[in-house]
């Protein structure tokens, strides 16, 4: 249909083109004075043709913006302008009627030398270049060409949702997104935390080198990661070996080399491209990462992909014993890591190894804090009103989720207001440094006691060493 119409508009534009043509040619005729002064009525002046002045101007514009091309023309005169999709012939104007149906096109000109073709609100179907076409005798035509910008728009179905892995498990997120020109991804963490990545890097051993090197096999997991790979530990790097087989050491000949993939963790702040992989994921990984697409036209455009990481709870605690005054009020303060999120209580002693549950009551009051709705910490506090001597015992808090159970002991034991804040090991090790003292000061003022004796003893056979023959010898020559 659309051929039909080009052809039968063609021809009338060929048709009123030639009668204006030739009525322009008989009025430009006219007389030209010869040498003698007279005038020569047969001869006539060519009369010029139009022609394009200047070459249309590609456009690029954005998705719902209005495009303009400009076709510029000399000596149009009498002849007619059309415009035209080039791609499939469809003809939008004749001179300045919009032929098409196309509500968003419209045409203007400029003192019949510059004609403009208007495509508002254009859509990407609106790319591709059109024709503008003068109908001289041999049709004269030049293209222009709309290049529409589309901004980002991230496909949901071929992009990662929530995913929830185990701890030490590998894992690859996923973002693709459309548009024009083709847009940049970028991944970061919604909580300004860095990403932890891994770069590998490929290294060729030598031959005669170590045989231990090709005990491995190279199994990729969904993920993209390597398991089962003979490891060397190194302060930064993980190095896992890739071969194609299992080897033995007999099998491995002269000029054969092994290659290894070197992977060296890295921390950023963020990281470009449409895959994001992480290996051997931690609790501290466990985060919202927002993938953002952009391609300068705007707006850009993101999404939001949690990533749950699983492992059975942590349960610690800063104090192990707690001396408490009586009557008064005693807090206790654990911190449990979990995920998913555990069940935490707190028990009081133990009963021929049975717990006994502590419920909210007069007497008990407890507290819970979760760190955020991300976080996998949580504090619990247990507080006990008006401390008596029958509160004395061991404070067990418990948490517990689909993994696993994990506990912490507080011992709590009375103390006087001298020694509140010395627990009873303490105060053992202090009265043992005191009778060791008051050992050694006994040790040592008996030695001086000891030693004094022994000097009056020693001057006591002096004495008599030096009388004894003076009262010997009148006894004998007597």
């Amino acid at each position: 249909m659309n051929y039909v119409i080009w052809s039968f508009l063609v021809i009338l534009l060929k048709v009123t083109g030639g009668a204006s043509s030739i009525r322009h040619q008989r009025s430009s005729a006219g007389s030209v004075m010869l040498a003698d002064g007279s005038a020569s009525p047969y001869s006539a002046v060519t009369t010029a043709v139009p022609q394009f002045s200047e070459s249309i101007r590609n456009v690029t514009v954005p998705l719902g913006r209005e495009a303009v091309l400009s076709c510029v023309i000399n000596n149009l005169a009498e002849y007619k302008v059309g415009w035209l999709r080039a791609d499939d012939q469809t003809i939008l104007s004749l001179h300045r009627r919009v032929v098409t149906h196309n509500p968003r096109v419209s045409v203007t000109h400029d003192e019949s030398r510059t004609w403009n073709l208007h495509i508002r609100q254009v859509k990407e179907s609106d790319q591709g270049c059109y024709m503008c076409q003068i109908n001289t005798a041999i049709m004269k035509k030049q293209l222009g060409c709309i290049q529409v910008q589309v901004p980002p728009d991230i496909v949901d179905d071929r992009s990662t949702s929530d995913v929830t892995v185990n701890e030490g498990d590998n894992v690859t997120l996923t973002c693709t997104a459309t548009g024009k020109p083709a847009p940049r991804i970028v991944w970061r963490r919604e909580d300004g935390q860095k990403i932890v990545v891994y770069r590998p890097t490929a290294t060729a051993s030598a031959p005669g080198s170590n045989h231990n090197n090709l005990h491995g096999t190279k199994s990729s997991s969904s993920s993209g990661g390597v398991s089962n790979a003979t490891t060397t530990s190194t302060t930064s790097d993980v190095v896992a070996v890739t071969a194609t087989g299992t080897h033995h050491p007999h099998q491995y000949h002269q000029g054969i080399a092994s290659t290894t993939t070197r992977e060296r963790s890295k921390e950023v702040e963020a990281y470009h491209g449409e895959t994001l992989r992480l290996y051997r994921v931690t609790r501290q990984m466990m985060a919202a990462y927002m993938c953002i697409a952009s391609n300068d036209v705007p707006p850009a455009v993101s999404k939001r992909v949690p990533l749950n990481v699983n492992f059975p709870p942590l349960v610690t605690s800063s104090m192990n014993v707690v001396g408490a005054l009586l009557g008064t009020d005693v807090r206790l303060t654990c911190n449990v890591e979990s995920h998913p999120p555990s069940i935490n209580y707190w028990m009081k002693g133990r009963q021929q190894d049975q717990h006994n549950t502590i419920l909210p009551s007069a007497k008990y009051s407890i507290d819970g804090e979760r760190g955020g709705s991300t976080s996998y910490k949580t504090s619990m506090s247990l507080t006990i009103h008006n401390f008596q001597s029958q509160d004395k015992s061991a404070y067990i808090c418990v948490a517990a989720n689909s993994l696993g159970t994990a506990e912490a002991s507080i011992q709590i034991y009375e103390t006087s207001s001298s020694s509140m804040s010395v627990p009873p090991s303490e105060q053992q090790r202090e009265r043992k440094q005191e009778q060791r003292d008051e050992t050694a000061n006994q040790i040592r003022r008996g030695g001086v006691s000891s030693g004094f004796s022994l000097m009056k003893f020693q001057s006591f056979i002096h004495y008599w060493i030096i009388i004894f023959p003076f009262i010997l010898y009148p006894m004998v020559f007597s």
